[in-house]
């Protein structure tokens, strides 16, 4: 349960405790590379089994996976190589997906997804987009606005964000920070991505 919470990483050292439970995800292609679609539903339909009974916690599920499959045909069509969905082996790595600028430099991408035109980043994902920009490697926020049938994409900067808290030099630090979209309503266009052409589980 906690290692599929987590990520396919943490799937994979069952490998050094638990050798027929590894032999069977193993079987099963859950440690393919690269990551077949097959596996991908396997690894979100059992995550969507563990929320099954905490309906608020189902939809941001499957709303989060939505915002993440988006933006992964966004950056296909964009620069013509498939993007790494980073969350499926790590859920805690503090962003989503790895694409690539076209001089084959890689970009993090941390995507939001909402039916409200709200998001909240997480302490951690903060703080990993702020090495990030420490260690050179450019870093982006997905905002995906999903009302109605229209889907509206601003991709944000960490200067976009300055006004988020720093980290403390006594540590302190929030959990998570609310985001309204409104202010940044000049920063979203609607876009055309056809999910039903590329599957991108």
């Amino acid at each position: 349960y906690i290692r599929f919470r987590k990520g396919r990483d943490s799937l994979y050292e069952l490998k050094n405790t638990n050798r027929l439970i590894y032999q069977s995800l193993h079987e099963l292609g859950l440690f393919d590379n690269p990551t077949s679609n097959q596996s991908s539903r396997f690894i979100s339909e059992i995550r969507n089994l563990i929320y099954s009974n905490e309906d608020i916690y189902k939809e941001n599920i499957e709303t989060g996976i939505l915002g993440e499959k988006l933006s992964m045909e966004f950056e296909y069509l964009k620069t013509g190589v498939s993007p790494k969905r980073i969350s499926l082996d790590d859920d805690y790595a503090g962003f989503d997906i790895i694409s690539f600028y076209n001089e084959n430099s890689i970009k993090r991408i941390e995507v939001k997804a909402s039916k409200y035109n709200i998001a909240y980043i997480s302490w951690n994902e903060w703080k990993t987009a702020l090495e990030s920009y420490q260690e050179g490697i450019r870093h982006e926020f997905h905002l995906w606005s999903l009302q109605e049938e229209k889907r509206k994409l601003a991709i944000l900067t960490i200067a976009d964000l300055h006004f988020i808290p720093k980290p403390s030099k006594f540590k302190h630090h929030f959990d998570k920070y609310l985001i309204y979209y409104d202010n940044f309503i000049d920063r979203f266009n609607e876009v055309e991505v056809d999910l039903s052409k590329v599957d991108v589980n």
